[in-house]
């Protein structure tokens, strides 16, 4: 079960088509401009939880996207 903003990284990513994608990119526009503004960082854990579950994936540079 996904909690809110994993649900908001999920659907972001999502209309990405595919692509990956950085966190402060993820950060900015998943959330809405007042919870970046709030927490710059906010998506980072929410990323590396889903890492952990296999719902994302990281490349060499930290980016990411869905899992295909």
């Amino acid at each position: 079960m996904m909690d809110a903003e994993e649900k908001d990284v999920f659907r972001y990513l999502r209309g990405e088509g595919g692509h990956f994608i950085s966190l402060n990119s993820i950060s900015r526009h998943a959330g809405g401009k007042h919870k970046f503004r709030e927490s710059p960082n906010w998506a980072k854990a929410a990323v590396l939880r889903m890492v952990e579950r296999g719902i994302l994936e990281l490349n060499d540079s930290g980016d990411c996207r869905l899992k295909p």
